[in-house]
């Protein structure tokens, strides 16, 4: 069965015990024979393991070679990636800087615009004004320059009305010339209002007075109506300026024995204020630039 596997080691172990057979047998020739077989079939074995081992040497050697090949051209691929991905990274912040410089730009090249354009609109504003308002001059000046050529006549009657009413025409006046130094105020008057706390329907009631005298002299009902106090946060210059030219618009424009009502009231967290005459009112042309400032109605209606 060895010779037919051509097993060298079992057969070398085979003629081994033949030889110990014949040794003990006494045959000398025969265990001489089985002697050198076994020997011979030693040393074929030995050489196939020597061979075995050389093998396997070279390629355990083979196979460190190839792996430490394999080992260099990975760690030069992940190189390779890194260095791709630090070029990669690069390139999105350099895009990314771009991009910002660019928003930038155009986040400045947009804040001088409107720079520009709020300038334009506050000289048109500010060239509106001063239009408006030396129209408003004639009107007082035209008054008194009448009354003072009424004075000169000899025989001159109701003069004090006279002189009341030309003290009115030089307070609306001083109001005008009062507006006119505001206009210069206004850039640094921007978030430095003046705010109070306290029932803004005793204020409104303040400013309401001060057109009693006025109203009687012009037989022109004046009243106040309200709902209870209101007790809030408000600029009194501000409520004062609003209040002032409603109020001015209303005499203006109401005949004489004519009615002018204020009337205030909270609703939720509003205050509304309506003023309302019995004079002509605005057209539908006037009504549509009511809220343009320093607009002056063509006819005599108010705004």
């Amino acid at each position: 069965m060895a010779e037919a596997i051509g097993s060298r080691e079992h057969l070398g172990q085979i003629h081994t015990l033949y030889y110990r057979h014949y040794k003990q047998k006494g045959d000398c020739r025969a265990a001489l024979a089985a002697y050198e077989k076994a020997t011979a079939m030693q040393d074929s074995v030995l050489g196939m393991e020597k061979v075995n081992r050389i093998q396997n040497t070279s390629l355990n050697i083979e196979r460190n070679r190839q792996e430490r090949e394999m080992n260099e051209a990975r760690v030069k691929l992940e190189q390779e990636r890194t260095a791709r991905q630090i070029d990669y990274a690069v390139f999105v912040f350099v895009v990314i800087i771009l991009i910002g410089a660019l928003v930038a730009f155009l986040y400045i090249q947009r804040f001088h615009r409107r720079n520009h354009l709020a300038l334009k609109r506050l000289a048109a504003l500010r060239e509106n004004f001063f239009t408006n308002i030396t129209h408003e001059f004639r009107t007082p000046l035209t008054v008194i320059l009448g009354l003072s050529r009424d004075l000169q006549e000899p025989d001159v009657k109701e003069v004090e009305d006279k002189a009341r009413t030309i003290q009115r025409q030089g307070e609306g006046l001083l109001m005008l010339i009062n507006q006119l130094l505001d206009i210069s105020k206004i850039k640094s008057a921007v978030g430095n209002a003046d705010w109070k706390n306290g029932n803004i329907i005793a204020y409104l009631g303040m400013i309401v007075e001060s057109y009693r005298d006025h109203a009687r002299s012009r037989n022109i009902e004046l009243q106040l109506i309200s709902k209870g106090e209101v007790v809030m946060d408000f600029v009194p210059d501000y409520v004062a300026k609003v209040l002032n030219n409603l109020l001015s618009n209303a005499f203006k424009f109401t005949p004489e024995y004519g009615r002018v009502s204020v009337e205030a009231w909270r609703e939720g967290d509003r205050l509304l204020i309506e003023v309302a005459d019995t004079g002509r009112g605005m057209d539908g042309k006037t009504l549509a630039h009511v809220f343009e400032p320093f607009y002056q109605a063509t006819a005599t209606h108010s705004t």
